[in-house]
């Protein structure tokens, strides 16, 4: 009887567009990469956050420990904590589309 070896789970290299991930529930799980799309940051700098305890939590995979996803909504909640106006409204940033010439990772000045 032969058993498959553990693998690493599959590395996902589409970013969903903005409209398909604003439309997921808070109780979603998104990838790093998805995550770094919504809050404009290189995975890179999620990397670090997370690291330095600075970033959104996250969640790691029970098997792979190195495999780290978000909940969306931790992500969400995150970014209205940072960007709401004291005692103001928080933005509309999930109504809000982006420009189909903008990329996950392009910096405009």
């Amino acid at each position: 009887m032969s058993t498959l070896p553990h693998t690493a789970p599959p590395k996902i290299s589409r970013i969903r567009p903005l409209h398909e991930l604003r439309k997921l529930p808070d109780d979603a799980i998104i990838n790093i990469t998805e995550a770094s799309f919504l809050l404009g940051k290189h995975p890179e700098t999620i990397r670090r956050w997370r690291k330095l305890s600075v970033g959104p939590r996250h969640l790691k995979h029970p098997i792979y420990p190195k495999h780290v996803e978000y909940l969306i909504g931790d992500v969400r909640d995150w970014i209205m904590e940072r960007f709401s106006p004291p005692g103001g409204n928080p933005p509309s940033l999930w109504g809000r589309s982006i420009p189909k010439s903008s990329t996950p990772f392009h910096h405009n000045p």
